[in-house]
């Protein structure tokens, strides 16, 4: 019981008692009279402290009233907000068990990109990972120191795509992002600063050869997912962050 309910029903208490009781100070000692044996004084007395009393406990009993329903409607509210952050906890560790997963995904899908290039001896050679991607750097930053236009570069890029797969370890990085984005959402009570926390772990997760590899498929990749990443400006605001620059390569 409140405060205020137990100041109500002191108040009403008091009123109960007060009125009665002026009612026979008044007969009985202001104007002397003795207590009656008619049954119709006793009848007005009763429609007196009635019509006295009466009124006055039915406002209580409204005030009463309201007070309990402001606290009903501060209990149901206080019940959705749980009930709303259970749900929030409940898609966030729904969320967590597929990021680590995708992200799980992605570096083994990585572990298994690798090259074959040919020796100085003319013999071929398997590259593998961070070798395989710092092959494909130095390849491409050769034939720019050669003043190759950047349509031969990016001719040049696209034939190791399709012979080795960039563009699905690029798909597997832009799926991650859009999870977090979708499933993240303001909607389900979450904020910018809880995206740009999963973006920035997604990327801290990630391999640097891996990220280096994604960085040179952003430039020379002409496919929607590399419009969604760059017009993802929270995303891009961590890439900032970070110092992930998605134009690695300048063309003189």
């Amino acid at each position: 019981m409140s405060k205020i309910q137990k100041i109500i029903i002191a108040i009403a208490s008091l009123v109960i008692i007060l009125i009665p009781l002026s009612y026979s100070l008044q007969f009985a000692y202001s104007l002397e009279l003795p207590l009656s044996n008619k049954q119709e004084v006793w009848g007005q007395m009763g429609d007196f402290i009635g019509g006295t009393i009466n009124p006055i406990l039915s406002f209580f009993t409204i005030l009463l009233l309201i007070q309990s329903l402001n606290y009903q409607y501060n209990a149901n509210e206080s019940l959705k907000k749980q009930l709303k952050n259970s749900e929030k906890i409940e898609n966030l560790r729904t969320f967590e068990n597929l990021f680590f997963n995708l992200v799980t995904s992605q570096s083994n899908l990585f572990d298994k990109f690798n090259i074959y290039v040919s020796d100085t001896q003319n013999q071929t050679k398997l590259l593998v990972r961070a070798e395989a991607v710092l092959r494909i750097e130095e390849s491409i930053e050769y034939l720019i120191d050669k003043k190759i236009s950047i349509e031969c570069v990016a001719n040049f890029y696209e034939e190791i795509d399709q012979q080795y797969g960039i563009f699905d370890i690029l798909r597997a990085f832009y799926i991650i992002v859009k999870l977090v984005t979708e499933k993240l959402n303001d909607e389900s009570g979450f904020t910018v600063d809880d995206r740009q926390f999963y973006y920035e772990r997604l990327i801290n997760l990630t391999n640097f050869s891996h990220l280096r590899l994604i960085c040179t498929a952003m430039q020379f990749e002409k496919a929607s997912i590399v419009e969604y990443l760059k017009n993802n400006h929270e995303f891009l605001e961590i890439c900032k962050k970070l110092d992930l620059n998605f134009t690695p390569y300048e063309f003189r």
